[in-house]
């Protein structure tokens, strides 16, 4: 039942609408600030830890207290709350928050359900063919819509249109299907210039300068403008350029500013002579839908994320046939919702997806996406329906073109890789471990010389081993999840995952994948590491007032020992087996002896445990501040520069110092194809 709440200085809030009106003002809540007021009018006077507050507007998962503190000052400042002298929420030091206005609450929309009367004997035929009508009209209805439902068209042939070695990325066909524009960037450190090439062959042409960044070339309907963002640091625009039959530029006109950042903003033609785009924040989120007439230079705020806190709109694209928008929202890290919006800002169509999307396009009125298993889908009625299988495996950014005949123009190759790569600081020398088709994260060394790592070949994020000079997929997940980093047993029996807040632990043995099942599930818990005997597992729990680490023996899956406190990430010296730990946000390096952390000695922060390891009183380490690899000799405090970024992700060889598991990213290498339909 909706209620209505009443607190005091005559504020009224109801929270099925997330609408709060103060002092004769309506302030719209954002879907954040709904859950946290609506759990704090329904606790008043109770003393409600952040962990509660985590439960109730992050599912339990802790970021640290800036998103909370953030939240509650924004829902303070619309309740119009002196934090100094509190009416509202008043913060209790170290524990928590209270909730102390005064608050009552009414029932709305409440209906009076009238018994009804038993149908007598002489209905009954009346009932029946009512029944029958409505039957008959149903079987009819549904089979209109099957009818209606798009097929997805057959493959016709697949062409590789580039053979360049470069980052080649948002491919857009033009209208009459003759040519295709598309970015290219050969180098780390060349500006990305927009392309057009002749589908049907010809010589490719550079349009854009050598002084600034192109992105996303659109082009229009007619076929001689093309719609883009040009890029240089600390600045980013919209532009629109027109071309003659030669495809030489007549006119480059700047539409509007769009901040300091571009690579994640959407931008489509709309009708008429408008544009739609997409802004975003310093923190690349809580990105909203503009829209820009370019006739009269207005613009309108066509719409805002429920809810801002790290979520937003990317991607954007105008539908002509069905004269709808086509979003993707960011819901999370790793999740997507794909939405169809009317020209005036309302979804009225979403589908959440758990895989993260580059782009949107259309297929008869409906929004098509890559899902799953590298395959095309449009959505139609809120549930996805197989376009077509893909032809290139991996592929990104799929356009589909409404030209005739119609086409579909996608990016083919490696994109944001990082290859594994076995540095010897000795001699001087590397080894690449892996080839260069998949990202290679979080490597950790085993001592049969074997790799462990993590890579999203699929667009799922998977557990991988180099395998015999090649690699082996050892996890069959089916569902995105954002895997942190990895631990394993120095037997390789065990396997340790950090999800997001969670720890998964698998066994490993001689069968192709992991179990579908966890054999142990730590909810809570981060930064998982092994016992140099294989037989604990220990890992670092949030609590009240800092971390603790606690550890588990994997035979029984029962404690050790007892907790470590104030303990945030460890690490077993793999030379003698001293166990170290260290402080959350705090440098410095703690023995850990009789489940007490005792000082050692000074240290950098370290923050992610496949970012750092120690081997015999060796701590190797990179650096967040000077960006580079470093070794700190813990029997003199003496530090030594190794090597600059980009190695990022690293494990240490067994027993020794001097050899070092790298994760290096790697220059994209992809091509423009284009696959024509056979209606």
């Amino acid at each position: 039942m909706s209620r209505k709440y009443f607190l005091d200085d005559g504020i009224e809030y109801q929270p099925d609408s997330g609408e709060l009106f103060v002092e004769g003002h309506l302030e719209n809540l954002q879907s954040l600030e709904n859950k946290l007021l609506r759990h704090f009018v329904t606790h008043p006077n109770e003393l409600i830890s952040k962990e509660d507050l985590y439960k109730v507007g992050w599912d339990g998962r802790i970021y640290g207290d800036n998103p909370l503190s953030k939240a509650i000052s924004t829902l303070r400042s619309k309740l119009r709350d002196n934090p100094r002298s509190p009416r509202y929420i008043k913060t209790v030091p170290k524990k928590g928050f209270r909730f102390v206005s005064e608050v009552s609450e009414q029932p709305l929309d409440v209906t009076v359900v009238e018994p009804k009367a038993n149908p007598n004997i002489t209905s009954l035929p009346l009932m029946f063919f009512v029944v029958a009508a409505v039957l008959m009209l149903l079987w009819f209805w549904v089979n209109k819509l099957l009818e209606q439902t798009p097929q997805g068209p057959q493959f016709g042939n697949v062409l590789q249109l580039t053979h360049k070695v470069g980052r080649e990325e948002s491919p857009n066909l033009s209208a009459d299907g003759k040519f295709i524009a598309f970015t290219r960037q050969l180098s780390q450190e060349e500006f990305a210039q927009i392309v057009v090439i002749p589908v049907h062959g010809g010589i490719e042409q550079t349009i854009t300068a050598r002084d600034y960044h192109s992105f996303t070339p659109i082009w229009h309907s007619d076929g001689r403008q093309l719609l883009y963002h040009r890029y240089s640091p600390g600045r980013c625009e919209i532009a629109v350029m027109e071309l003659d039959l030669q495809l030489n530029i007549t006119s480059d006109q700047v539409l509007t500013d769009c901040g300091k950042y571009n690579q994640s903003i959407g931008l489509s033609w709309g009708p008429g002579n408008s544009i739609y785009y997409t802004d975003i924040d310093i923190e690349f989120a809580a990105q909203n839908i503009y829209k820009k007439d370019l006739d009269s230079g207005k613009r309108q705020l066509l719409s805002t994320p429920d809810d801002t806190n790290g979520k937003g709109y990317y991607r954007i694209q105008y539908d002509a046939d069905a004269n709808v928008l086509h979003a993707l929202l960011s819901v999370d890290w790793y999740y997507t919702k794909v939405l169809t919006l009317n020209l005036d800002g309302d979804i009225i169509n979403e589908h959440q997806v758990n895989v993260p999307l580059l782009s949107v396009s259309s297929y008869a009125g409906h929004p098509v996406f890559k899902n799953e298993g590298n395959n095309f889908y449009f959505l139609r009625d809120k549930t996805p329906h197989q376009l077509m299988q893909s032809p290139l495996w991996p592929i990104y950014s799929p356009h589909v073109s409404n030209s005739e005949p119609s086409a579909l123009t996608l990016v083919g190759g490696t994109y944001n890789n990082a290859e594994l790569v076995l540095i010897d600081l000795k001699k001087q020398s590397e080894t690449v471990l892996s080839t260069g088709d998949i990202a290679h994260k979080y490597p950790i060394r085993g001592a049969s010389g074997d790799t462990y790592f993590i890579s999203n070949r699929s667009g799922i994020y998977q557990v991988w081993k180099t395998f015999d000079g090649d690699y082996k997929q050892l996890s069959q997940f089916e569902s995105n999840m954002r895997i942190e980093n990895i631990a394993i047993t120095a037997d390789e029996s065990y396997i340790a995952l950090s999800i997001e807040q969670d720890i998964h632990v698998y066994q490993l043995d001689d069968t192709t994948y992991l179990a579908n099942q966890p054999y142990m599930e730590l909810k809570g818990s981060v930064n998982p590491h092994f016992s140099p005997d294989s037989k604990v597992l220990w890992s670092s729990k949030k609590t009240a007032e800092s971390y603790q680490m606690n550890a588990l023996a994997l035979a029984t899956k029962s404690a050790a020992q007892a907790p470590v406190e104030n303990a945030y990430l460890g690490m077993f010296d793999q030379q003698n087996g001293q166990h170290y730990a260290f402080k959350y946000e705090q440098p410095g390096i703690w023995k850990i002896k009789d489940s007490k952390m005792v000082w050692f000695n000074e240290s950098p922060f370290i923050s992610n445990i496949c970012s750092a390891a120690i081997n015999n009183q060796i701590l190797t380490y990179y650096s967040d501040e000077t960006a580079k690899l470093m070794q700190l000799d813990m029997t003199n405090n003496n530090t030594t520069e190794l090597l600059d970024a980009p190695y990022r992700y690293f494990s240490t060889v067994k027993g020794q110092n001097d050899q070092l598991v790298v994760s290096r990213p790697r220059f994209a290498d992809t091509h423009i194809f284009v696959v024509q339909y056979e209606n």
